[in-house]
């Protein structure tokens, strides 16, 4: 079991090494929100696709950090939403 210091030491390597795709998705969330309070309402297969790819980036980080629980919790997440995007209609 990694100690705290390894696991602090290798969140700060995700959070300094991938900082342009932190600044990419949060730009993105902050679009989509724009489009909410604009009115547009995109539909429930795209956010959920959307939140898939931002669980699936986190999950693919973790991996590359070396961080596995954080890995394997972001991929059971996406997992789920997957699943989610499937059952749900179109609309």
């Amino acid at each position: 079991m990694p100690t705290p210091e390894e696991i602090l030491n290798g969140l700060a390597l995700a959070a300094n090494k991938y900082i342009f795709v932190s600044i990419t998705w949060h730009i993105i969330v902050v679009l989509f929100l724009l489009l909410l309070i604009a009115g547009k309402r995109p539909a429930n297969k795209a956010v959920t696709l959307g939140l898939i790819a931002l669980l699936l980036s986190v999950d693919f980080i973790a991996m590359l950090v070396s961080n596995p629980f954080n890995a394997i919790m972001f991929l059971l997440a996406s997992v789920l939403f997957i699943f989610i995007n499937w059952k749900m209609p179109g609309t």
